[in-house]
């Protein structure tokens, strides 16, 4: 049977303690990390051949990456140029 305090916890995450919150994310971490990895050498493959959708702005993000170590504010806004794309080619 379903506890009444579950549909609460749901929607008061803060009545959830610490430590459960981070078994949680460390859980979801470990069931997801494996795919993502996968995800992240089939984007590396597709690139290494040529395979992916704006490889002008990975180019330029790759330079910059080199030249600008704090380049998060950079990254963030070529990876909305490059989601833009895929909306448009989807």
């Amino acid at each position: 049977m379903k506890s009444p305090w579950s549909s609460v916890d749901r929607r008061r995450p803060e009545l959830i303690p610490e430590e459960l919150h981070r078994q949680f994310i460390q859980t979801m971490q470990d069931k997801v990390c494996p795919e993502v990895q996968r995800n992240l050498e089939d984007f590396r493959q597709k690139r290494s051949m040529g395979l992916t959708l704006a490889e002008g702005e990975l180019t330029k993000l790759d330079a910059e990456r080199v030249r600008d170590r704090n380049a998060v504010e950079k990254e963030r806004a070529c990876a909305e140029q490059i989601l833009a794309k895929i909306e448009e080619v989807l």
